[in-house]
């Protein structure tokens, strides 16, 4: 028996080079998210509400053979932003407002332990590849209103 057929629905195909594996993952994610500022020293928050990952690599090698094609896919190109509070449009380059919610591509690293009943994906390293701005990629205010209607979020003012 091989080891993909051990683990069961426990792993992943890298997108290039096809191996099976488990641990660690290199992802490519879209991500609706934005930049939560506080006052004072305490550091801001990233605030995912929404995310599908894109891309599944065994490696960082694989990951960066297939980044550029995924992206162009995606028609954004890479432009690694900040956090914030102003980025540039990865599609348009007009200013992207951090602090509202906006569509972005990160690539990831994760550590992935597999359980019977829960899988935990545990982040090791995360890069902003692209932001775009609300022109560019509208959200929907259902989706905002129904996310924090069932997470109880609140609007921080900076």
């Amino acid at each position: 028996m091989s080891e993909a057929e051990d683990w069961g629905d426990n792993f992943y195909t890298c997108m290039v080079c096809e191996k099976t594996f488990r641990s660690p993952l290199f992802e490519i994610a879209r991500t609706y998210e934005r930049t939560i500022f506080f006052d004072g020293d305490q550091i801001p928050v990233v605030e995912p509400i929404e995310s599908e990952g894109i891309g599944t690599y065994c490696s960082t090698e694989c990951l960066n053979q297939d980044r550029d094609r995924l992206l162009t896919k995606e028609n954004v190109r890479a432009t690694f932003p900040g956090i914030g509070p102003i980025e540039v449009c990865s599609r348009c380059g007009k200013p992207v407002d951090m602090v509202q919610f906006h569509l972005s591509w990160t690539e990831e690293e994760l550590n992935c332990q597999w359980g019977p009943f829960i899988d935990v994906l545990q982040p090791i390293n995360v890069q902003s590849l692209a932001v775009v701005c609300q022109q560019c990629a509208p959200l929907s205010t259902t989706a905002i209103q129904e996310e924090r209607s069932s997470s109880n979020l609140v609007d921080v003012v900076a």
